[in-house]
């Protein structure tokens, strides 16, 4: 106390506030709190504060001393406080109306921002921004032709979103109106909300927008991060298009042949690396095969004639072409280290092809040894290799072992060119015949070679053949006359008579008779103790190659219309057709097991050496050898080839096959490559894997339906199958179904993509309406979709972080986001209102 009993007033202490009083509202919409001498009113559903009450008679807060009581009254529109000595009653303003604004047209849906500077209308006139402040026009965001149904702003006031009936949300900056982001949902959109980025931890990026609709469903997106781009504006009936797995580069097959490479910026704008004209036609799939050991990429594109090109960056020259030989190819895919491509067929063909990069495919075995070759053995039991030819123009034959590489053996003795060589047995003697009109049979030890027993032939020799103990030779003479000597009584000797046009091959069948194969379009068995035909029989074209397998009852024959087939050598009966080649055949030969056929081709483009499985008949390999003056061409034990030039050099060209994988007859619509499996699925519904090491099948499935389209996640965790019907189920790598599917989409699926994750998938539903949708594989709700295409669209592609999608129809290649997070029920009836709520917008509160 002071004198005359006055007491002095200190200020309550800076930063003492304790809460001694709190009152609600009766509508709970407001709750007051008093903190100290301060009174502040918050929200409670979000704890915004709304406001703070303050006397004006004050330096500050509403009373001089601690506010200790609230009450609410009966209405809500007044609130008393009590504090030492005093109490004070506060009023809800009546009318807060600052101004009006002059909209022009009905207004549907209204917004403040966050930081309350900004006001946005939305209705039949557009969407507009206003100054809270004075009511001031901001800019028109969009014109009428945009029926809003609801507006909101972000949590941080720098942009503002619009929802329409057709499902589009559009989104444009605050700062200056520029319209940066556009998503359609798939039902129309009546609520929409903004709720903060760390409303979904998992997800990173900013706000996200939920809406409600008429589907009764509520859908979360992504605050788009840029509008959708038509990167090719080129019309186009069939493009076919694919994405790196690693991101930035995406290519494009246009339906003329060309292919063209483009890098992708971040925002989703092509531009050219590369283009080229793919030379087999227009590419009816394609991938991109990215190789991580050498950093190097390239495009497979497959092609109706059953051959993958592959054309690497910046290269406008195929560095390699795989098959060739079999039905056009319907779907090529790629390991992740690019070392293995994959290409399925409209047969049911599924084939895993060598993939890497490797300078060349070729290497030398021997050089040069002779200056023209004109005749050649060679035994792949032991790998010798036998060339006649000329050495300082003497004629001479080298036999030396590639496999070994032992010290060659160089017999001499004929007195003209050689034209036909065959071993004996187990290649211990070799039969050598030619112009000079002399059979010889050479023998030899260790280094060193000679001549063992030699026949008159009586004309010139063009094939020469022995039986497997070497007691008998054959031997066919320019006047179309083969002749048979057994080797210990040559005076013995018969003559076969009765072709009237060149003999391309002689040799003895299983039952040791000879036989004789003529451009006369005939195969002939002889009697070799008279000489006289035991039996005919004709291929169904003149035969231009022939070659006798290992237990000489079938013979393989090339004939004059390109096709390869195996017959019966008794009867001539058909075993397999070895399917056509591209050009004309000139030689073949079979591998050591007789397991599979080699014939060398010579077409417009360079000469070409085809494999073929002689059991099942089907192509196996094709390998270009371009314009080499290839003599002969023979299968090695390791799957390769070895080839004999002019000058009698060898070299080994690698086979591209690794494996084949067996499966139904029905063409192929997708395929998979994981680090340990190869995922197939075929037209008839079948979706399969096989282990890629050794072609095994480790799992099946069915699709319940014929299967029209198939996509596969990068990490190869999720697989998506497509059919008619308009169905699309998902599964995991053990293909286990995942979730209930997707069905009832308004045609057959069109195609598919995966993200890398396998959290989305994009779906093209063939028919008149070219609308794309993204759906959760989980739950198989629709997120997201895309009408922008007006004409069908042909193939999807992922962006590396599943961000966005490139879509090829027929009237451009459009980029577009995917914005689509989740879609989850609850209400009994359309939602009517969203608004965001809790502690950092991180909640939503709906109606309906």
């Amino acid at each position: 106390p002071g004198a005359g009993g006055s007491r002095s007033w200190r200020p309550i202490a800076s930063g003492f506030a304790p809460a001694l009083a709190v009152a609600l509202a009766p509508d709970g919409q407001l709750v007051a709190i008093a903190r100290g001498n301060r009174l502040l009113l918050h929200h409670p559903a979000s704890g915004r504060l709304v406001a703070e009450l303050a006397d004006p008679s004050l330096a500050a807060g509403a009373h001089r001393d601690l506010v200790e009581s609230l009450s609410f009254n009966r209405d809500g529109d007044m609130l008393a406080s009590g504090a030492y000595r005093e109490a004070k009653i506060w009023r809800r303003p009546r009318d807060v109306r600052a101004f009006e604004m002059q909209v022009g047209s009905p207004v549907v849906a209204l917004a403040t921002s966050g930081d309350g500077g900004l006001v946005a209308t939305g209705g039949e006139g557009g969407v507009r921004l206003w100054q809270a402040a004075d009511g001031a026009a901001g800019p028109v965001l969009h014109e009428a032709d945009f029926p809003v149904t609801d507006v909101a702003f972000g949590v941080t006031s720098d942009h503002v979103s619009a929802a329409t009936a057709e499902g589009v949300i559009r989104t444009w900056r605050t700062r200056d109106g520029e319209f940066t982001g556009e998503i359609e949902s798939p039902q129309p959109v009546t609520a929409l909300a903004v709720v903060g980025p760390g409303a979904l931890p998992r997800l990173a990026g900013g706000d996200l927008l939920v809406v409600g609709g008429t589907d009764r469903m509520l859908r979360v997106f992504h605050t788009p991060p840029s509008l959708p781009k038509k990167v090719i504006d080129e019309a186009d009936a069939d493009r076919r298009l694919a994405s790196a797995r690693g991101g930035g580069l995406v290519a494009v097959a246009a339906a003329t042949g060309g292919v063209t490479l483009y890098e992708s910026g971040d925002d989703g704008r092509l531009t050219p690396v590369s283009t080229w004209q793919a030379d087999r036609g227009r590419a009816t799939s394609l991938c991109v095969v990215e190789q991580t050991k050498s950093k190097a990429t390239a495009v497979a594109t497959g092609h109706a004639d059953g051959s993958i090109g592959l054309w690497f960056n910046g290269e406008k020259e195929i560095r390699r072409r795989l098959g060739g030989g079999g039905a056009a190819i319907r779907a090529v895919a790629a390991s992740a280290d690019g070392t293995v491509v994959v290409s399925g067929d409209e047969k049911g063909d599924v084939v895993a092809w060598r993939g890497g990069v490797e300078p060349t495919d070729v290497t030398a075995v021997t050089g040069p040894v002779v200056e023209d070759v004109t005749a050649t053995a060679f035994h792949a039991g032991r790998g010798l290799l036998a060339v006649a030819g000329s050495a300082s123009g003497e004629a001479v034959i080298v036999v030396r072992d590639v496999v070994k590489k032992g010290p060659a053996i160089t017999l001499r003795g004929h007195a003209a060119p050689v034209r036909s060589l065959a071993f004996v047995g187990d290649a211990d003697r070799l039969v050598s015949g030619g112009d000079d009109r002399i059979v010889r049979i050479w023998e030899w030890s260790g280094r060193t070679g000679k001549q063992g027993a030699e026949v008159d032939g009586q004309a010139a020799i063009v094939a020469v053949a022995a039986t497997p103990d070497g007691a008998r030779v054959a031997a066919a003479g320019a006047d179309h006359v083969v002749r048979v000597w057994p080797v210990a009584d040559i005076a013995a000797g018969k003559e076969c008579r009765g072709h009237t046009a060149a003999i391309l091959a002689v040799g003895f069948n299983a039952a040791g008779q000879p036989f004789s194969a003529s451009a006369d379009g005939t195969v002939r068995t002889w009697n070799p103790a008279d000489g006289n035909q035991a039996a005919t029989w004709s291929p169904p074209a003149a035969p231009v190659a022939v070659v006798q397998s290992p237990d000489r009852q079938v013979l393989v024959v090339a004939t004059v219309d390109g096709a390869v087939r195996s017959h019966r050598l008794d009867s001539g009966q058909v075993v397999k057709p070895l399917g056509e080649a591209a050009g004309r055949p000139t030689a073949a030969a079979l591998s050591a097991d007789g397991a599979r056929a080699v014939t060398f081709e010579a077409t417009p483009a360079g000469a070409v050496a085809r494999t073929y499985d002689v059991a099942s008949g089907r192509f196996l390999d094709a390998v270009e050898l371009g314009a080499v003056e290839c003599v002969s061409v023979m299968p090695d034990a390791a799957g390769g080839l070895l080839l004999v030039a002019k000058n009698g050099g060898v070299s080994r060209h690698r086979g591209h096959l690794l494996r084949r994988f067996d499966g139904p007859a029905a063409p192929v619509v997708g395929l998979s490559v994981t680090p340990q499996a190869v995922v197939v699925a075929t037209a008839d519904g079948t979706l399969r894997s096989h282990r890629l090491d050794n072609g095994q099948q480790i799992g099946a499935t069915s699709h319940g339906a014929p299967i029209t389209a198939f996509a596969a996640a990068a990490k190869g965790t999720v697989f998506a199958t497509g059919g008619k019907g308009g169905g699309v189920r998902f599964w995991k790598a053990d293909l286990g179904a995942i979730g209930p599917g997707v069905s009832g989409l308004p045609g057959d699926i069109q195609s598919l993509a995966l993200t890398a994750d396998g959290q989305r998938a994009v779906v093209a539903v063939a028919g008149p309406s070219p609308a794309i949708t993204v759906h959760d594989p989980a739950t198989g709700m629709a997120l997201q979709r895309f009408s922008r295409h007006t004409a069908a669209v042909a193939d999807l592609a992922v962006t590396a972080d599943g961000a966005a999608v490139w879509s090829a129809g027929a009237d451009a290649v459009w980029h577009w986001p995917v914005a689509g997070v989740s879609a989850f029920g609850g209400h009994g009836n359309t939602v009517t209102a969203i608004a965001a709520t809790g502690p950092d917008a991180k909640e939503v509160v709906t109606g309906c």
